[in-house]
């Protein structure tokens, strides 16, 4: 059984010319000429850019997870250098004090 469209719908679908490419403007006058409901509608624009994002979203994502292990792996480092240093510091102390004593 097929399913059965409302008035506004059908009204709407006449108003519609399939077989016409709409330019932005046109295409953003006839939606709201032929808006059915009484409130403000989404629209969804589907364009085709000619370009693979998927392609670029993983370089992206890749190269922003890299500079992240980056950054995580200087942070490490710098923790490590700073952790010898206070050990030194700390051996120099003792050593100095034991001399003193």
């Amino acid at each position: 059984m097929a399913k059965k469209h409302g008035k506004k719908y059908e009204d709407a679908k006449k108003q519609v010319d399939v077989t016409k490419e709409y330019t932005a403007s046109e295409a953003i006058e006839l939606v709201k000429k032929v808006a059915p409901a009484n409130f403000d509608e989404t629209v969804e624009v589907a364009v085709r850019l000619g370009v693979d994002l998927v392609k670029r979203i993983n370089k992206s994502v890749a190269r922003s997870f890299f500079q992240m292990v980056r950054a995580k792996l200087n942070v490490f480092l710098y923790l490590q250098k700073v952790k010898k240093r206070r050990k030194l510091k700390k051996q120099a102390r003792t050593s100095l004090v034991k001399k003193t004593l």
